[in-house]
């Protein structure tokens, strides 16, 4: 048998309907009864051009609600699918632009960072051409300034390697040339001395550069050249791109 209403297959002797719930006519002794829970009623016979029978109508009825339920579930799954897709685009976007300011505050650290270094590496030029002691003075005093000024500041904060060895750096150009000024102080002492023995006295007239110990100073510049070192490769990789 089949459901009066929606035209569900249903086990013979249904009372209702196990879909839409609709009452069923049951066979008693032969003849069909009306549907549970209704009144008798004649059963007309449909002539030519007379509408479908009530029954059918209600059955199409209840096919159009299973469709529009279909349709509001594809809308509120559809729906979902836009949100997250806007929530990733969204997610998407911030995280370029984070990658972005990043990329501009390395960029400007390294101009930074390059300005200082330029100051210590005249220090080291000055040495490997060979400079006056007045001369490394005031280059390593200028670089010691320029390194302290630079270490207040946020890019230093970002780039601890490089500010440390920098600063190393510019340490010992100034230590080189306070032992460079001891070591001629002690000399011209020493010659002082000698020159006074030898006017009252005899032998060779002495000469200053005998007395003259540049190991103590020369130490110092080879020091401050692997503090060099060190800062350039701190420098290469404190200013890379990220995932370099």
């Amino acid at each position: 048998m089949e459901c009066v209403s929606c035209g569900t297959a249903l086990p013979e002797g249904s009372t209702f309907c196990n879909v839409c719930g609709a009452p069923q006519a049951v066979a008693v002794g032969g003849t069909t009864a009306s549907p549970v829970g209704s009144s008798p009623a004649p059963s007309p016979s449909p002539a030519a051009g007379v509408p479908a029978a009530p029954e059918q109508v209600a059955g199409g009825t209840g096919r159009w609600k299973w469709i529009a339920v279909a349709l509001v579930a594809v809308l509120i799954i559809g729906g979902g699918a836009g949100v997250a897709w806007k929530v990733s685009a969204d997610k998407a976007a911030a995280i370029e632009a984070e990658a972005a300011k990043a990329a501009a505050t390395r960029q400007a650290d390294a101009a930074e960072a390059s300005k200082v270094m330029t100051s210590v590496e005249k220090c080291e030029s000055a040495v490997s051409v060979g400079v006056t002691l007045d001369d490394l003075t005031a280059l390593a005093t200028t670089a010691q300034q320029d390194v302290e000024a630079f270490n207040r500041t946020d890019t230093a904060a970002r780039m601890p390697e490089f500010s440390t060895t920098i600063a190393a750096a510019a340490t010992s150009y100034q230590d080189s040339c306070r032992a460079w000024f001891d070591s001629n102080k002690a000399a011209t002492k020493k010659y002082e001395a000698a020159v006074h023995k030898w006017i009252y006295g005899n032998g060779k007239e002495p000469k200053l550069e005998s007395f003259q110990d540049d190991t103590a100073y020369q130490a110092d510049w080879l020091i401050a050249g692997a503090s060099m070192d060190s800062a350039r490769t701190a420098f290469k990789k404190e200013t890379a791109p990220a995932g370099v």
